[in-house]
């Protein structure tokens, strides 16, 4: 038996012994397979969500992670970009072990993107793969870029213009 075909037979058996699949999980590296928005909270009139209403976007990943509290989905509305919290039981308590993440964010009195929300990235904290602890590729790719369904006009919000005293 040659050198190369030993190393070979020891390879395979230590693989063996080990477990193939606990050895692929060892390396097993999280990645952003979808960014949508959630259908639960689609605009109360059209395609246009208004001031104080919530939009929720879901983040899937390829396999189970965990995910900090301090985690952000950063979300462009018009010019400014505007971060979603994470609104999961298990955000933060390190515990979890899913692959859909909800985020949401309240619009706000100026917010206005006539063309459609654009997601632009996970910011903050730790997102860690459950199986490895690796920590998880946060690239979200253009799975959401100028949402034509998910448009946002928050106005100037409600002011007072006058008080009338009546006697």
């Amino acid at each position: 038996m040659t050198r190369a075909l030993r190393f070979g037979a020891v390879l395979l058996a230590a693989l063996g012994a080990f477990g193939v699949e606990e050895a692929a999980a060892q390396g097993a590296v999280a990645t952003v397979t979808n960014v949508a928005v959630q259908g639960l909270s689609g605009p109360q009139t059209g395609d246009t969500y208004g001031f104080g209403e919530e939009i929720r976007i879901e983040v899937t990943f390829s396999t189970a992670v965990r995910v900090s509290s301090a985690v952000k989905l950063r979300v462009q509305i018009g010019s400014t970009n505007r971060d979603f919290d994470c609104v999961h039981t298990t955000c933060g308590l390190g515990g979890g072990g899913q692959s859909s993440w909800p985020f949401r964010y309240f619009v706000q009195s100026g917010d206005v993107d006539a063309n459609g929300i654009s997601a632009v990235s996970l910011t903050g904290g730790t997102i860690i793969t459950s199986s490895s602890s690796n920590a998880a590729n946060r690239s979200l790719g253009n799975r959401l870029q100028n949402s034509a369904n998910h448009k946002v006009n928050g106005g100037i919000g409600a002011a007072i213009t006058g008080v009338t005293l009546n006697s």
